[in-house]
């Protein structure tokens, strides 16, 4: 997790302001315009423009569960049942709920 205000990031903040508002020629554009953090790699990626490198788009759907899918989703509650969590309040149980993720499973069309 980066700190906040990013301290990581003060040193080329304030090389970039002494370029533009000082005019003191330090070297900050002889870098990448880009340089991107992936998170889960543990690489940087940079580049000369943003996107770094030519992107394909494509349309995704959100699935129930915070799935995405190339295909949209049937509507009938056949196919999915309704997502939703609900937790009673202290004052009426004292079980108290816990949500878990799970990987999404397929839908299975009805018999």
């Amino acid at each position: 997790m980066q700190s906040r205000p990013f301290v990581e990031e003060h040193d080329k903040m304030f090389r970039c302001y002494e370029y533009w508002l000082k005019g003191i020629d330090n070297g900050v554009m002889d870098e990448p315009a880009v340089s991107v953090h992936v998170e889960g790699s543990r690489e940087t990626v940079t580049g000369a423009q943003w996107p770094p490198k030519d992107v394909e788009h494509r349309p995704l759907y959100l699935r129930p569960r915070r799935a995405l899918s190339p295909e949209p989703e049937p509507t009938g509650a056949e196919y999915a049942a309704p997502d939703g969590f609900y937790q009673a309040p202290l004052t009426v149980t004292d079980k108290v709920e816990i949500l878990t993720g799970a990987p999404p499973r397929s839908p299975s069309p009805p018999t």
